[in-house]
């Protein structure tokens, strides 16, 4: 059964009818039907003027990892993993257990280097007291061919309007300073391009821009792959994917063991009317691979009460990441009763890091009553650093 996406819109708390029916929410296991949730209450319930719709669209990409662990497991992986320094998971232990992991998002080097500008007339102070943007971007074309037909500035407010393949993005420092991130893009830009050079400057302490970086990621037409070589930083771009990349070892590592990672979003609990609620929890993931076998397990999921996470879950793994993708439904029934579940935990961090399911049935009893919707959205990985 397709599942829903992470980023989706949930039509809840329509028409409620009353027939009776046979319950499956307790079953874990997955059913093969073709017809999605959404589809599922789309042609059973009539949503007339009662429909409402919440939109949830949150991802977290960051970069994750336990002191002890070395996240980049091949070297074309090697070149596009942050400058960690001291990130990685916060280890501080777990009162309710010595040996759980405290995951909190470290090290992505995501963070701007200061605020965004767009005016070339912005002056800076400091160590560029005197100057403004538009003089220290001049003297960078000035020096620096690579970035000299860089022009057209980014600018929040016209999103959309600005160079089709080439962009600089300027930034004022907390120190007065400047920095810019010159973007160039080729390979099929009207559909976003294919291949990225991004080219780093700061002013120093004379004010002074210098190139302090670069981050290349492109196709390479001879092993038709994606590489990628250098450092992406200030979230310009985000980094590459290494499951992408040419010669990426995907093969399943063993990632078992106990974990606390701070989680948040919005949940409603399985009712006849919406009943939403902010959650900002953590929640406490067992994983348990498969000796024999690290492409599968389970992971228990502690600190959210819900029946569907009652149990160990059958999960899924590549590299360092854990996926569960579960959905079970009655049809055909005058009653459809059923959910979906998604959880997925990558410990290098790359897409959205969630927990979401939807669920409609029966109000959890054995009894046809009015049918109840309910959903969850969290998302997990603590703060991006």
């Amino acid at each position: 059964m397709p599942l829903m996406s992470a980023r989706f819109a949930i039509f809840l708390w329509l028409i409620p009818i009353t027939v009776g029916c046979d319950s499956v929410l307790d079953d874990l296991s997955m059913d093969n039907t073709d017809a999605t949730a959404e589809e599922v209450l789309d042609s059973t319930f009539d949503k007339g003027d009662t429909a409402s719709s919440t939109e949830v669209d949150v991802t977290i990409d960051t970069h994750m990892k336990a002191d002890s662990d070395t996240v980049s497991p091949d070297d074309s992986a090697t070149a596009i993993v942050a400058d960690t320094g001291s990130a990685g998971y916060d280890t501080d232990l777990n009162t309710d257990s010595d040996s759980m992991t405290n995951l909190v998002c470290l090290g992505l080097n995501a963070a701007p280097p200061g605020v965004a500008i767009a005016d070339p007339n912005t002056g800076g102070s400091g160590v560029c007291d005197g100057f403004t943007m538009g003089t220290v971007l001049d003297r960078i074309f000035a020096t620096d061919m690579d970035v000299a037909d860089i022009k057209a500035i980014y600018d929040a407010s016209k999103d959309g309007t600005y160079g089709g393949s080439k962009t600089v993005y300027p930034f004022l420092k907390e120190d007065g300073g400047f920095a810019f991130a010159f973007w160039r893009g080729w390979g099929d830009c009207p559909s976003g391009c294919i291949s990225n050079q991004w080219e780093y400057f700061e002013t120093n302490q004379s004010c002074e821009a210098v190139n302090t970086g670069s981050y290349l990621y492109y196709y390479d037409d001879s092993d038709n792959c994606m590489m990628a070589t250098g450092v992406a930083r200030w979230g310009h771009p985000m980094p590459a994917n290494p499951e992408n990349l040419c010669s990426a070892d995907n093969l399943p590592q063993d990632i078992s063991g106990s974990y606390s990672v701070a989680a948040s979003g919005e949940f409603s609990p399985c009712g006849v009317t919406a009943n939403d609620q902010p959650v900002d929890t953590t929640l406490f993931i067992t994983i348990e691979q498969n000796p024999a076998d690290l492409s599968t397990g389970t992971v228990t999921i502690g600190g959210f009460a819900h029946r569907l996470l009652d149990a160990p879950l059958p999960a899924t793994f590549s590299r360092r990441r854990v996926t569960v993708a579960l959905a079970t439904d009655n049809l055909p029934s005058n009653c459809p009763d059923g959910y979906t579940l998604e959880f997925d935990l990558n410990l290098e961090c790359q897409g959205a890091q969630q927990l979401s399911f939807l669920e409609y049935g029966a109000c959890g009893t054995d009894i046809c009553c009015d049918t109840c919707k309910g959903y969850g959205l969290l998302n997990l990985g603590g703060q991006q650093q």
